[in-house]
């Protein structure tokens, strides 16, 4: 932003604090006893941002791309950075769901066979 002449918005920021403090607390009150349950939910919760900001590459380097480039971002390699990140955070997501749908499961057939 800096680079491109444009200011934070103090009203964003404090907006964008306050909502990751309440989701916080939403996930602590809905894991139902189930702590991988609010990591699965803030590992979605992060990839959906990867893909914003991953998008929002995108359209800067469609809209701007020249000018970008000579304030010195590489909006290619923000782009890849981010596409890495989201694969990294899909398979931590992937991980944790095999986690708790197997327990889950293994739980259903001890109920049924006891």
């Amino acid at each position: 932003m800096k680079a491109l002449g444009i200011e934070e918005s103090k009203i964003r920021s404090a907006g964008g604090w306050m909502a990751e403090k309440a989701s916080r607390l939403k996930l602590r009150v809905t894991d139902f006893g189930e702590p991988n349950l609010a990591l699965l939910q803030s590992l979605e919760i992060l990839s959906l941002g990867v893909i914003g900001k991953r998008q929002l590459w995108q359209t800067l380097k469609s809209a701007i791309g020249p000018a970008a480039r000579a304030a010195g971002l590489d909006l290619a390699r923000l782009d890849k950075r981010a596409a890495a990140q989201f694969d990294c955070v899909k398979e931590e997501a992937f991980k944790v769901a095999r986690e708790i749908f197997a327990t889950e499961i293994r739980s259903a057939g001890e109920s049924r066979d006891g």
